[in-house]
C-alpha cells in the first residue's frame, strides 16, 4: 500500500493531477496515451468550455472508433483468440 500512496504523492509532485484506475464507472478514460474525461468530452460537445486539449482528441477517437463504448472482461472472458 505504501508503494501506490509514493506513486501518487510522485505523480502530484510532478503535476500530475489526473490518475485513473480503470474502473467501469470512472470518469477516465485513456484514449491514445492521453486521458480523457467523459464529463469534459460532453461540455464540448453542448458547446461549453472545457479545461483540457485532450478533451477535444477523444472527441474525435470517440467519434471515429467510439472508445467510449468499450467494453470491460474480467479473467473468464478474456480469450488471445479474439
Amino acid at each position: 500500500m505504501d508503494a501506490v500512496v509514493d506513486i501518487i504523492d510522485g505523480s502530484f509532485a510532478n503535476g500530475y493531477h489526473y490518475i485513473t484506475t480503470y474502473l467501469k464507472n470512472t470518469d477516465l478514460i485513456r484514449v491514445t496515451g492521453y486521458l480523457v474525461k467523459k464529463s469534459e468530452v460532453e461540455r464540448y460537445r453542448k458547446g461549453e468550455t472545457v479545461l483540457r486539449d485532450t478533451t477535444w482528441y477523444g472527441v474525435g477517437t470517440d467519434d471515429c472508433a467510439k472508445v467510449f463504448d468499450r467494453q470491460l472482461r474480467d479473467k473468464e472472458n478474456v480469450s488471445a483468440n479474439e
